[in-house]
């Protein structure tokens, strides 16, 4: 996950998918009008915001190409 805003809720979300996802905040060059954005193993985005993210999106897209969060396997 790339956070160009360093936002304390996307970090927490993507630790949920700690096992699947790396948390990367910093800023870049351009960032063709991105704010944050999750991008798959294969390098296709998977989710991306130019604004201020939803967390639900953000969770949903995690769970829609990286399975269940670590939550959700501990407790089925």
């Amino acid at each position: 996950m790339l956070d160009f805003g360093s936002r304390a809720s996307l970090r927490m979300l993507a630790s949920r998918w700690g096992d699947r996802i790396t948390y990367v905040a910093d800023d870049a060059k351009d960032r063709l009008g991105l704010s944050a954005a999750l991008v798959r193993p294969d390098g296709f985005v998977a989710w991306a915001c130019d604004g201020t993210p939803d967390d639900e999106e953000v969770a949903q897209a995690a769970s829609r190409w990286f399975g269940q969060s670590m939550e959700a396997q501990a407790f089925p």
